[in-house]
């Protein structure tokens, strides 16, 4: 009985550790950053990886930069009721992209991350506050995803153990063929699915009657596309931006705006720093008018 013990007792002394090891290295390179948010501001930009191409450019105007690779209307949706709880924003920018409804954002979120942001009221129980904001966070074990972060961070040291370097070229310095099989890649990856998301559409509809019921100026945004992307997708949309212009808010389309311009692309439908600068100007002077 007592060696049966003893073994329950190292067993789970060693998921325990193995817990906490995880945590060190997960915890550091997935959670940290996305916990990082200013209560200073009265604007918010909210958006995903097109958004957090922008970085800070716009702080020094009162924007405070809220956006995070793969960030669906669910986790804008969370992060908009944390900052009418906690702050005082008057402002929110918001991503109203293309394909912000397809069913690929809908399985590619952030909501293991975005439940920092959560408060048991947003649950219909209180197990499952307690479950996402707790147990998946905290216990890696029932994050499905920090595999996939410890094997991408086994990776990373193993190549610079051998003195490997990713190098991806520029989009500028891209050929034609390499531009056209990325832009090729993110448009099949992006619409892949027919039919928008109805749980989407039911998220960016609540983020509009929060805006309106707590006297919010909501501004929509269309991030631009290079040449390439934009004539795969011209024509493809599940209309997030019209959900908002119904609605009477304001949406400013860059869609087009620098296609030609491939200086200002990191990727096909990514702006690098140069054009996220020139971008963020444009974007402050248009809602000044």
């Amino acid at each position: 009985m007592k060696k049966f013990i003893f073994n329950i007792l190292f067993f789970l002394f060693l998921l325990v550790f193995i817990n906490v090891l995880i945590s060190l290295i997960v915890g550091k390179a997935y959670f940290k950053d996305y916990s990082e948010v200013s209560l200073n501001y009265n604007s918010y930009l909210l958006a995903d990886s097109h958004g957090k191409a922008l970085k800070d450019f716009m702080n020094e105007n009162g924007v405070f930069n809220f956006s995070c690779e793969s960030d669906s209307y669910f986790d804008m949706l969370r992060k908009l009721r944390f900052l009418i709880r906690n702050g005082k924003v008057i402002r929110i920018i918001l991503t109203v992209d293309d394909y912000t409804l397809s069913r690929y954002r809908e399985r590619a979120n952030n909501l293991d991350r975005s439940v920092i942001y959560t408060s048991p009221e947003d649950f219909d129980h209180k197990f499952d506050f307690i479950k996402d904001r707790y147990l998946k966070r905290y216990v890696f074990f029932f994050n499905p995803k920090s595999r996939d972060i410890m094997k991408a961070k086994i990776t990373e040291k193993y190549k610079q153990k051998k003195g490997k370097k990713d190098y991806n070229k520029p989009w500028n310095e891209l050929n034609e063929q390499e531009k056209l099989n990325q832009a090729n890649f993110r448009a099949g990856s992006l619409f892949q699915d027919k039919y928008r998301s109805e749980d989407l559409v039911s998220a960016l509809e609540k983020i509009i009657s929060l805006c309106q019921s707590n006297k919010i100026e909501l501004i929509g945004i269309k991030f631009p596309s290079s040449h390439y992307y934009y004539s795969l997708i011209r024509g493809k949309s599940f209309n997030a931006d019209s959900l908002v212009k119904n609605k009477g808010f304001r949406v400013f389309d860059f869609t087009t705006i620098y296609r030609n311009n491939d200086d200002y692309f990191h990727d096909a439908d990514h702006l690098n720093d140069l054009g996220a600068k020139y971008l963020s100007d444009t974007l402050l002077k248009s809602i000044e008018k």
